[in-house]
């Protein structure tokens, strides 16, 4: 058997464009025709890339993070910065970008809130994505204690799982136009509650 005519379409581009049909309606609201339109691609070609909607849907998760939440990562880890410094950039930015109006929140988030409880395989999904961001914020954590700048007692991985939560909740809140729940000020006071005392001089 010959092969097939190769495709006449890019995988990624069409992923994206499914992408942001879940990002904004979610997964049970997407429809198939709706996608299509968005893809630009028929319905035998969506099957044959992806094998069905769910399998557009795990593409496409996998494509936000590797997009948005690696770019979290790489912002919180940034060797050109204190580790502080890159906290309290990530943090305002996220701030700033949820309480913007119009956000679509975190797709992760918008996906956490719809997935049903006996969906074992998406749920590992979901929670192997976030372990991707929570990740960032504990060697965050460990880079500002080895340098000194955050307090030895802040115990890196509950502090990882707090930001998560944090981030998730504020894009949350941005989704439904309900405010500004990650202003500068609270970043501030959420960085100063980490920072190291500086050593005291002897006389």
């Amino acid at each position: 058997m010959r092969p097939g005519p190769p495709k006449q379409f890019d995988p990624a581009d069409v992923t994206r464009a499914a992408r942001d049909v879940f990002w904004r309606r979610g997964y049970d609201a997407a429809g198939l025709n709706e996608l299509e339109t968005a893809m630009g691609i028929r319905r035998k070609s969506l099957y044959d890339t992806f094998g069905n909607k769910r399998g557009v849907y795990l593409r496409a998760l996998e494509d936000y993070t590797v997009d948005v939440i690696d770019k979290i990562r790489r912002g919180l880890l940034d060797e050109r910065h204190a580790p502080l410094e890159n906290l309290e950039r990530v943090l305002v930015k996220l701030g700033r970008h949820h309480a913007s109006p119009h956000g679509l929140g975190c797709m992760l988030g918008v996906a956490l809130g719809q997935v049903a409880p006996d969906d074992e395989e998406l749920r590992s999904v979901l929670s192997g994505h976030l372990d991707r961001l929570t990740h960032g914020f504990e060697r965050l954590v460990q880079a500002g204690q080895a340098d000194g700048s955050i307090r030895d007692d802040v115990d890196a991985g509950d502090f990882a799982a707090a930001f998560t939560a944090l981030v998730q909740g504020v894009a949350l809140i941005g989704r439904s136009g309900t405010g500004d729940s990650l202003s500068p000020s609270v970043v501030g006071a959420l960085v100063g509650g980490m920072r190291a005392a500086p050593p005291r001089e002897h006389r």
